[in-house]
């Protein structure tokens, strides 16, 4: 009898010891903010852990922590925001940014190629009404000391994004995608700002992918020799010889692989035609008869 009523104790004991570590360390607080939406920044998980708190969210900052590791570490933690409509548990928590369980709606910002940074700006501020087209213009233009692109693809932005992190995002897709092309790049007789120049011309000037190498060669050949490259996307290379100063446009990765990976053609002229098909010419009088053929009526 004695021997049962220590194993009793015992269990009592433990129930305690578990519910006083649920109480206190597990359970959400009391004063849980349900329905707060909490912007996660990349940082330090104590960094995190400490804000969680701050912002009643969980008990333990060490609690957190453990659980995080458990479930990937700070590598697998996706910043963001996040809702918490409803008391959870700090375990729940943790699983949630580890997973990237945001329960917020993002904002998709869809850039097609060749849009220029004005019409980015325009789209920006028709989604994010606090960001105006002039501070994004004048934010990239303080960049435009060193390449500073803004990849045109298909975004989802968190609501509490400001004007640096959607540019920051932009550019580091840029970063992400030519990182393959950089050794080909630096080892390029040209810089990278006059190959995503160039890009940007191509982007504008051509109808499709399959063009697009032999008019960057075109275009490189004319530079080559010191002839105008009288381009209608950039009526300055009417006037002047070599690239624009900066790109006209942002090019997608076809247009910067063309830059980068010209074709030779015996061309030194094209034209597009009413139908959008394209006519190559190896000296300026067959290129003028091909004006006066498909451009004139």
């Amino acid at each position: 009898m004695q021997n049962l009523d220590k194993t009793f104790w015992k269990a009592i004991l433990l129930l305690g010891f578990i519910l006083f570590i649920y109480l206190f360390f597990i359970s959400p607080p009391y004063n849980f903010s349900e329905g707060k939406i909490l912007t996660i920044k990349s940082g330090s998980l104590s960094q995190i852990a400490k804000e969680l708190k701050l912002n009643k969210i969980i008990r333990s900052e060490t609690v957190f922590k453990s659980f995080t590791i458990f479930f990937g570490g700070e590598k697998k933690i996706s910043p963001g925001d996040y809702k918490f409509e409803k008391k959870i548990s700090v375990w729940r928590v943790a699983q949630r940014i580890s997973k990237g369980e945001h329960h917020v709606a993002q904002i998709k910002i869809t850039i097609p190629e060749g849009f220029t940074d004005k019409e980015i700006a325009l789209l920006v501020s028709s989604k994010f009404p606090n960001i105006l087209k002039d501070s994004f213009l004048s934010y990239l233009a303080k960049k435009q000391t060193n390449i500073y692109p803004l990849f045109p693809e298909t975004y989802f932005f968190f609501p509490s994004f400001n004007l640096e992190d959607i540019i920051g995002v932009m550019n580091d897709t840029y970063l992400n995608k030519i990182r393959p092309l950089k050794a080909e790049i630096a080892s390029s007789v040209m810089s990278e700002m006059q190959i995503m120049t160039m890009a940007s011309i191509i982007e504008k000037e051509s109808k499709n992918s399959e063009e697009k190498p032999i008019i960057a060669g075109i275009l490189w050949k004319r530079m080559k020799k010191g002839m105008l490259l009288q381009v209608d996307a950039a009526p300055e290379t009417y006037k002047y010889k070599g690239l624009p100063v900066s790109p006209i446009c942002e090019p997608g990765l076809d247009s910067i692989l063309a830059a980068l990976r010209p074709v030779d053609s015996p061309y030194f002229f094209y034209l597009h035609d009413r139908d959008g098909i394209i006519h190559y010419a190896k000296i300026f009088s067959e290129h003028n008869k091909n004006r006066q053929k498909y451009l004139l009526p």
